[in-house]
């Protein structure tokens, strides 16, 4: 997906969080066993995890995926809304779709999609018209492709097919268009 009318420049949060993703994406590759302070378990063997596991990424598609998400869209967000706020709302999504999974299904969970759903909550809220090209070409507004997501997720939970966190991208997504509703107000 590309933006339209994008004036991108990568933000101050933005630019952190995608050099943490690559930085703890690198330590993935080059000594695996790190993976066990990275991955969110029911068990919290390290109560860290609830944090951390937004900075890794099971293979390369999923980590390239979500960062190019992170990349084309935080800058947008974090632009209305402010880096301060951005960090939080990445943070809180993250921590509390991972930690939702956890407790509905049980099995690890690793991965910042739960945090880039949250953004696509909160930017549809604000931005719900904002022009982007699906698969380069398709333009669309920003909440027919939030609502294609919700979609897609709620599709593949019911039928349980996949080993994605579908139940994390809800929750992100829900925490992004409450914190957006909340935001809306303010501006």
């Amino acid at each position: 997906m590309i933006l339209l009318n994008n004036q991108h420049r990568i933000t101050e949060a933005t630019y952190r969080f995608l050099a943490i993703c690559f930085l703890v994406f690198s330590l993935e590759i080059f000594y695996p066993p790190i993976m066990k302070y990275f991955t969110l378990t029911k068990n919290l063997l390290f109560p860290i995890t609830a944090f951390t596991h937004i900075f890794a990424h099971a293979t390369i598609t999923h980590f390239i995926v979500n960062m190019l998400m992170l990349f084309f869209f935080g800058p947008e967000l974090e632009s209305i809304i402010g880096s301060r706020r951005f960090a939080l709302l990445f943070i809180v999504a993250g921590v509390f779709a991972g930690v939702g999974q956890i407790l509905m299904f049980g099995s690890g969970v690793i991965g910042a999609s739960g945090a880039i759903m949250g953004i696509f909550g909160c930017l549809t809220v604000l931005n719900p018209r904002m022009r982007v090209y699906l698969f380069l070409v398709i333009p669309l507004e920003l909440w027919m492709i939030t609502l294609l997501y919700a979609w897609y997720d709620i599709f593949y939970l019911e039928i349980g097919t996949t080993e994605v966190a579908h139940i994390a991208h809800l929750i992100g997504l829900g925490i992004g268009a409450g914190y957006g509703y909340r935001l809306r107000k303010s501006f």
